[in-house]
């Protein structure tokens, strides 16, 4: 069955592991013209750009329509005017009307065990204290790319300094940092390839603590940032598939990555429904530990 509110499930799945909540799809929508729809068994639902889709099903194109459809092993295939076709894991079997095999791209990344069973710990951000900084980022159930991690935070009024610490899923500290900003770059190569960390700010003012908070999150595998960056260089020179990158870094966990994707789609296709509610998930997403 289609997974067609798949990025709205993903937004409200930000305290288990994103990819959990489209777990089960074959194929994704990478682009769509027109009106496609999809059945399984005797049931009909209308897709659109970005909608996962389970094996088994059955997707057809109307009149003057066309849609590309892309499998998990990077197989993709263009559905023409009036065309059927079944939708399998490995393979899209045509069943009418014009359809052709399209250029391959590398597998879609998928998420890998997270060492510390960040899955165990809650998603929402702790805060103590009068005048905690707020809206941490990342937090349990985002996930990084090891070498461009960014903690951020609220502005806290009164605050003059802040005290940020990083420490590994055992609570050793690896780095800490004294920053009047609200938003700090972890050094390269400090985070390591799928494990799971902890941070903690303190808002400082007139030296005394104001507030303080905590969150979680976790990298990606060493194998999962590979495939990742393998995918987005073979896009990298198709603007009209900016969006699916951003698609695949929502369900990774990416959130940052995914607002900031989607934007670019939607700047490039303005006023294009289905991106800005892709956009809105993601944002929902990004701002998930909020609790």
């Amino acid at each position: 069955m289609m997974c067609a509110i798949c990025l709205s499930m993903l937004a409200a799945c930000v305290t288990a592991r994103a990819a959990e909540c489209c777990g089960g799809s074959a194929a994704i929508i990478a682009s769509i013209t027109g009106e496609a729809r999809v059945r399984s068994g005797a049931a009909s639902s209308r897709v659109a750009i970005l909608d996962r889709l389970g094996p088994g099903v059955t997707i057809e194109t109307g009149a003057k329509s066309a849609a590309v459809v892309l499998l998990g092993n990077g197989r993709r295939w263009e559905l023409g005017e009036r065309a059927r076709a079944s939708v399998d894991e490995n393979v899209i079997t045509p069943l009418s009307g014009p359809i052709r095999e399209l250029p391959r791209l590398p597998p879609i990344p998928k998420p890998a065990p997270i060492a510390g069973n960040p899955g165990d710990v809650p998603g929402a951000v702790r805060f103590r204290g009068p005048s905690p900084p707020r809206s941490l980022y990342p937090f349990a159930g985002a996930s990084v790319l090891r070498d461009s991690v960014r903690l951020s935070f609220s502005e806290v009024p009164g605050a003059s300094l802040y005290r940020v610490v990083l420490a590994d899923g055992e609570d050793s500290v690896l780095w800490r940092r004294q920053t009047a900003s609200t938003s700090v770059a972890v050094p390269a190569n400090l985070v390591k390839p799928g494990g799971s960390y902890v941070w903690h700010v303190q808002a400082m003012g007139q030296g005394a603590v104001l507030g303080e908070a905590d969150a979680r999150f976790a990298a990606l595998s060493s194998q999962t940032a590979t495939d990742r960056r393998n995918f987005a260089a073979a896009i990298s020179a198709q603007p009209g598939l900016r969006a699916l990158l951003a698609s695949i870094d929502l369900q990774l966990g990416l959130f940052a990555e995914a607002v900031d994707e989607f934007s670019d789609a939607l700047r490039d296709s303005p006023g294009d429904p289905d991106l800005q509610r892709a956009l809105t998930a993601a944002k929902s997403a990004r701002a998930g530990g909020e609790k």
